[in-house]
């Protein structure tokens, strides 16, 4: 009875293994297909592409990755709605500062107001209407 027990662990653990490791391929080929498309610098593709992955974290690497090229391209839109989907709160809220920042500094006073008031950390808050004040 025990050695079937044992056999029957055994049998599922190497199929949760299997199962396992085939969810890691093709996340793999998925990465590396997305890694195309972003050199080639169709981003609205990647961004369909991201929704695909079985890993959080990778999908998390390659929205980070998009609202990178977002902010560095100038589009603060595409980068504050993309970054949202972000699973971790404190990354959310990092994008919000560098979009704040970036909108003070191209005079895009609207948005970095609505931004300032989305904050959660009250500290930062008060921050950035001083400057707010200051630069708009």
């Amino acid at each position: 009875m025990i050695k079937m027990l044992k056999l029957a662990f055994t049998v599922l653990s190497l199929m949760f293994f299997l199962k396992a490791t085939i969810a890691n391929a093709d996340d793999i080929t998925l990465s590396n297909k997305i890694l195309q498309e972003f050199e080639a610098g169709n981003l609205t593709k990647v961004e369909s592409m991201i929704n695909d992955f079985s890993d959080s974290s990778l999908k998390d690497i390659w929205i980070s990755n998009v609202v990178l090229a977002y902010f560095e391209s100038g589009n603060l839109d595409k980068t504050l709605s993309l970054s949202a989907k972000m699973q971790d709160p404190a990354m959310v809220e990092l994008w919000k500062y560098n979009v704040i920042n970036a909108a003070m500094e191209n005079a895009n006073c609207k948005m970095a107001k609505d931004l300032i008031s989305s904050l959660t950390d009250e500290n930062m808050v008060d921050l950035y209407e001083m400057s707010y004040k200051t630069v708009c």
